[in-house]
Order: structure tokens, then sequence, then C-alpha cells
């Protein structure tokens, strides 16, 4: 239970009182990750201007807990994003009055910076506390899996639940549910809009609570129960790219581990897990490929024909304005193009994060974007060897397809990774191998 206390912070950096003052703002905004603007729609709050609670707690944490310093290569990630925003209102006014055009041109700029601040205020906690960290991240998983068997089971009647919430709930049963030779199949989506980002979520937990468990050795029953919680989450999203990311994880996992790690036993469950999760993910693709590929209405109903069709009508933009090559058409600036089709509103997103970088913030905006994330790969393999750099290629992985790729989650895993540079021991960890060996005590650490 020591983990969740808020005293046994270090000296350095914002003094024992900011800390103390942050570390309640901060373990809040954990358990309150899941809470998207799904929450919004499921209590009918269509109107309202929805702002991730997380993102808004972090501006108050990040003051007193004295992230500093913050790294120039983020700084510029986020100057880039708003320097694309305002090139790409030049091409294309915004529609709407003053203000409501200026919210749709630095909306997702600032979203972006509001993540990075999650970022640095996330790095900085790790390296102080870790398992305060961990044992509110445990928290939030658990109580997001319990949300979102709740919202299913309330579809049967056996519970209680406002009627507008149960409308939602039943609506989302019928958006993201698989069908199996008549079986309705549904996608645990919790506080979420939908499955994908639920996977997230999920997953972004299981790489962090899976590098603290097995690669640094860390213990707590929470630790366990949130490796437990997020594995299944992960599972019961359905999701192909979560599924995937999964699959790479476990096998790099298991390619890098030593013969001590796994026992006779666990090797092959984990195999197993790996070729189920694998052949599940093929065949899926597969059948929506084909039915996206016979179907026309499909490139604008299926989630593989519209990732298609949005990717390449994004980049004929950039073929139709060849000057935005350098600082792309403005972050979230595409649905302003892609609803002149008269098929999609101006919300829509490509969908497929790469090219989303692409477009959206042009070569310069994504050569930045990739140059921040290897420094974090490079953080990772300094810290946590090879296996941290794979866990990275999984995060990125599982956040390559999404509507939207700035979720608070996904740059809380990124920040695990990045903190891994600040501690070492002498002996391996686990039987991994790697040159540099961090090391956490579970408890407060030193900033180097």
């Amino acid at each position: 239970m020591g983990g969740f206390l808020l005293g046994g912070v270090s000296r350095s950096g914002g003094g024992v009182v900011g800390l103390t003052l942050a570390k309640p703002l901060y373990a809040l905004a954990v358990v309150l990750l899941p809470l998207s603007y799904g929450t919004k729609l499921a209590f009918g709050w269509d109107a309202m201007v929805w702002v991730d609670p997380t993102l808004v707690l972090a501006i108050p944490a990040f003051l007193l807990v004295g992230a500093r310093p913050i790294d120039r290569l983020g700084l510029l990630v986020a100057g880039t994003a708003f320097f694309s925003a305002s090139v790409g209102a030049i091409l294309l006014t915004p529609s709407g009055g003053s203000l409501a055009g200026l919210y749709d041109v630095y909306r997702e700029p600032i979203r972006l910076l509001l993540n990075l601040v999650w970022f640095w205020t996330s790095v900085r906690l790790f390296t102080l506390d870790k398992s305060f960290v961990l044992n509110w991240l445990a928290v939030s998983v658990t109580v997001q899996l319990l949300i979102g068997c709740y919202l299913l089971v309330s579809l049967l009647g056996w519970v209680p639940i406002p009627d507008q919430v149960r409308a939602y709930t039943a609506d989302y049963l019928v958006r993201q549910s698989l069908h199996v030779r008549g079986l309705i199949v549904p996608r645990m989506g919790g506080s979420f809009v939908e499955s994908p980002p639920f996977g997230l979520f999920m997953f972004s937990a299981f790489a962090i609570f899976t590098l603290a468990l097995f690669r640094e050795r860390l213990r707590g029953g929470l630790l366990v129960l949130g490796f437990s919680v997020s594995l299944l989450g992960s599972l019961l999203s359905l999701s192909d790219q979560i599924l995937m990311a999964l699959a790479w994880c476990l096998l790099s996992w298991l390619v890098l581990a030593r013969t001590r790690l796994l026992s006779l036993l666990t090797k092959p469950l984990v195999a197993a897990l790996v070729v189920t999760v694998s052949i599940y993910v093929a065949a899926s693709i597969v059948q929506k490929v084909r039915i996206s590929e016979t179907t026309v209405a499909a490139r604008s109903g299926l989630s593989v024909g519209e990732r298609m069709f949005h990717s390449a009508y994004a980049m004929d933009l950039l073929a139709e304005h060849p000057a935005l090559l350098l600082f792309g058409i403005g972050p979230g600036r595409y649905g302003d193009y892609a609803t002149r089709t008269g098929r999609f509103p101006d919300t829509v997103t490509v969908q497929v994060t790469a090219v989303e970088w692409l477009v959206e913030y042009g070569v310069l905006g994504m050569a930045v974007i990739l140059a921040w994330i290897a420094r974090i790969g490079g953080h990772a393999v300094r810290g946590l060897g090879w296996l941290g750099l794979s866990t990275l290629g999984g995060l990125l992985l599982a956040n390559m397809f999404q509507a939207n790729w700035k979720w608070e989650a996904w740059f809380m895993g990124l920040a695990y990774l990045n903190s891994a540079r600040h501690a070492y021991i002498g002996r391996p960890a686990l039987g991994w191998a790697t040159r540099h060996r961090p090391v956490c005590h579970g408890g407060p650490l030193q900033a180097s």
C-alpha cells in the first residue's frame, strides 16, 4: 500500500511541497484516463466541448511536479504542429466565425501539446516514484474493465442504468460487435466510443506492467492485478491492431527471454496465445479486405475499406497541393477536405497514423515526430535493452490505425520507456540481455 502514499518523494526538481501536491492530481488523472468523449455521448452531452480530464489535470500537475528540463525535441513537435496548422489555414479558411475557425484550426495542435505536457509529467513521476504511478494505473484499468462489463450486462436488464446510457450502449453494441455464425460477440469499449481506443488504453498499460514485472522485477499484488486485467482487456477489445501489437510483443518477448525466464509450461502457453491471436487477426483482415473489394459501399462503411479510401484521398490532396508537402494541410484539417465528397462529415480522420503525419504535418512535421519517437527508442534500449525497443514497436503498431492517435495512455507508455534511462543496475533482470540495465525498487528514485 506504500505506493499509494503521497510522501517519500525526491527533493530534486519541484521540491517536496510541489511534488506532494502534484501526486494526488496525477493519481486522479491516471484513474480518469479512460474518460474520453465517448463519456459525453453516453450521457447526451453532445453540445458540450469535451476536453479529456486527464489533459486538464496534467497542467497543474506539470507545474507542481517540476518536470524540468522539457525536452526540446518534444517542444519542436508541438511547434511544428502549430506552424502546420497556421499554414493550412492560409490555404483553406475554416468555416464558421472567427472563434470557431480558430478552434478548428488549433484544436489538434493544442491536444498534442497537452499530451506532451502529460508525457513530461509522467516521465517525472515514473522517475521519482514508479510504484505510486503503477499502483494507480492498476486501479484505473481495473475500474475500466468493470465499467465495460457493467455496460454490457446492463443490456440484459440485470443491473440498473440510466435510459440515455442504455440507449448509447445498445447503439454501441450494434456498431462494435462481431457476428459469428449468427452469434453476436461484443467488442468491449468501456467508456470509449469504440473498441480500438479501449484496446490501446489496455495494451499501453499491459506493456508498462509487463516491463515492470518481468524486466525490472518489481513486485506487488496490484501490479499483478494490473498486468492480468490489462491483458484481458486487450484481448476483449477484439481490435485487429491491438491483437497484432499484442502478438508482436508476446512473440518478441518470447524470443528475447532467456530459458530461465519462462518455465517449460509457460513457454508453450505464450506460444499458443501468439498463434491463436495471429490466426484470428489474419482471418479477420482477409475477410474485411474481401468484403471491401467486392462491395463499393463498404469503402465508406467497413474499417479496412474506409482506411484504404482515406489514405488514397489524403495522398491525392498532397498531389493537388504540392506546395504543402513540406508543412502539410494542418493537424485535424483532413475532414474539411473529405467532406467535399459528400460522403463524410468534417470530423472524419484519415485513420492511418503514418499517412496522417505526412498529409497533415508535412514531411518536416513527420520527420520531427519520428525523430522524437526514435530518441525515446534510444532511451528504451539504453535502459531496457532490446525488449524496450520491441515494446515501442508494439505501441506504434497498436496506434497506427486509430481514428485519432493522440491518446493519453499511449503517451504514458512512451513516458515509461523514456524514463528508463534514469537508473541502472549491474546485473541482468530475468535473463534479458542488455548492455545497460535499469533498476527500480518500486519506491522513490533520485532523478539523474
